[in-house]
């Protein structure tokens, strides 16, 4: 975001032209300002990130998956029908299908800060293979079982994570560098899941174990480390670069429960005073974001951090909000629900929660890159999703 000094003249309209914005939007982010018509030089006005309408390329539902901090965009859309997904690539002003692996479609999950590309596409006999894309060429990786694969993050020096199915029908991890995909193998049981990966290619995820339990893992230089029990619904989120990696306990879904391990210990997040708790992201400082419980039935979007879960309240409606991402610099984005009920999405920074801009319908953010650009979704006035950016 950025701060407007208001000079002789200036009015609330000319301001919000001038950064291409409303005035309710200017006056939502900035309740100091309690009649639009009195403003005075020397005032600082909060300018919210604009919305950038990316479109729905296929016609159908879309929404912008992640944004690299060179402002390229990755996207997902579906044709009205939603039988079939592409994927992407939206920068300066253009959008370019990525095309697919010979097959109807294809599913777009990471973009690194080189421009590279992964996800997964189908062939020619419908078979789902992981891919990178990387300068208008589609590359098919493989897979080390017999029936396909999704990569599912890459970092910038082009390694890339996901999952394949084994002979047994179960998942199996993998990392593909250098043109040559490497099963990480398990934790003793037939199942694992790589999740994501720092810079200095670790690798977290989760595996069952020779009892059938579900327990975290780290993968590092062809050892896999047990991170301890996550449970049947458990799920690991993501590392930091200090190996820091951020989940959810789970043995049925409803009694999710957040946690940060790090050099062996394994901390419960905690709630902001209800039974349930999911994480979400971490980012190089050790924050975690996600939403908490309040009580059984309000949810707040959270950042934890030390040993301390900070509620960042609501954009009105003060029984919803929930966090996504967090970039280096403390910047949240998430989505929470209005006064009017609506969910609208938040930027959070310096404790202050700032409702941004929709394409006249609900909307959310889903990521945030280094410099506070956002992506997400938002509603049109006709009920169509669309894939957002925000930016100053």
């Amino acid at each position: 975001m950025s701060v407007h000094v208001v000079v002789a003249g200036d009015t609330l309209w000319d301001i919000a032209q001038q950064y291409g914005v409303t005035v309710e939007t200017l006056l939502a982010a900035n309740p100091q300002i309690t009649d639009a018509s009195l403003i005075h030089p020397r005032d600082r006005i909060t300018i919210p990130p604009r919305a950038i309408d990316l479109g729905a390329p296929e016609g159908g539902p879309s929404r912008a998956i992640e944004v690299n901090d060179r402002g390229q965009v990755i996207v997902v859309s579906s044709p009205p029908s939603a039988m079939s997904t592409r994927g992407f690539l939206w920068q300066d002003g253009v959008m370019t299908d990525l095309g697919t692996l010979g097959g109807p479609s294809t599913v777009v999950w990471d973009i690194n800060n080189s421009g590279q590309v992964v996800g997964s596409s189908q062939t020619p006999s419908m078979e789902q293979h992981a891919f990178i894309w990387q300068d208008g060429v589609m590359t098919d990786l493989g897979s080390p079982g017999p029936y396909g694969a999704d990569a599912l993050d890459i970092n910038d020096r082009g390694q890339v994570v996901g999952e394949f199915v084994t002979a047994s029908g179960h998942s199996g991890a993998f990392i593909w560098q250098d043109g040559v995909m490497t099963d990480l193998g398990t934790l003793g049981g037939d199942y694992a899941r790589a999740e994501a990966m720092n810079e200095r290619g670790q690798v977290v995820g989760q595996s069952w174990t020779p009892s059938g339990e579900t327990h975290a893992f780290l993968w590092e230089n062809g050892t896999m480390t047990d991170l301890g029990l996550v449970g049947t619904q458990g799920r690991v989120e993501g590392v930091n670069e200090r190996a820091q990696v951020v989940g959810n306990r789970s043995a049925t879904g409803a009694d999710s429960q957040g946690f940060l391990w790090h050099d062996g210990v394994m901390t419960d997040l905690g709630t902001l005073g209800g039974a349930i708790g999911l994480a979400r992201s971490v980012n190089a400082r050790g924050q975690v974001v996600g939403r908490s419980q309040v009580s059984s039935s309000v949810w707040h979007a959270f950042v934890w951090q030390d040993g301390v879960m900070t509620d960042l309240g609501t954009l009105g409606f003060s029984s919803f909000s929930d966090a996504y991402d967090i970039n280096n610099c403390g910047q949240v984005v998430g989505a929470g629900a209005t006064v009017s009920g609506q969910s609208h999405a938040f930027l959070w920074q310096d404790g202050a929660m700032i409702d941004l801009a929709t394409l006249g319908g609900a909307s959310m953010a889903l990521d945030v890159n280094e410099h506070g650009v956002a992506v997400g979704v938002s509603a049109t006035a006709s009920g169509v999703g669309h894939a957002v950016l925000w930016t100053r």
